[in-house]
């Protein structure tokens, strides 16, 4: 990130990455440049971020979490369509790539992929 500002009053943010970069997850797209309006939980008049639906991306103009409990975040699009998906998906790749290993009582190894919560041994 080169610039990061948050004016409190309005509740404006903007962020700026490095000229020419992109920055995607799975399935959502930002821009070097981002501009929003946040509230507890919300973020509106969203610019400059996208996201993949079918084979097409879409601009959006609204992300948020109605309950955080479920772990789900919602994403709306200015024609007012909205999906929702586990935040899981927006990990980095290094942690999305992680894998735990862990032995069961009768020593067979087990491996899991990373999920929310997804724990084979007691820590």
């Amino acid at each position: 990130m080169e610039v990061v500002g948050y004016n409190r009053e309005a509740g404006f943010v903007w962020l700026k990455q490095r000229t020419g970069m992109q920055h995607t997850f799975k399935q959502v797209s930002y821009a070097n440049e981002i501009t929003a309006f946040v509230e507890n939980h919300w973020m509106k008049k969203l610019t400059r971020v996208k996201s993949k639906g079918l084979l097409i991306w879409i601009t959006l103009s609204d992300i948020y979490v109605d309950d955080p409990a479920s772990s789900k975040i919602s994403f709306k699009a200015p024609a007012g369509i909205s999906r929702s998906f586990l935040v899981f998906a927006f990990e980095l790749e290094e942690e999305a790539n992680k894998k735990e290993e862990c032995r069961t009582e009768s020593g067979a190894k087990l491996v899991l992929l990373p999920a929310p919560n997804n724990r084979c041994c007691r820590h």
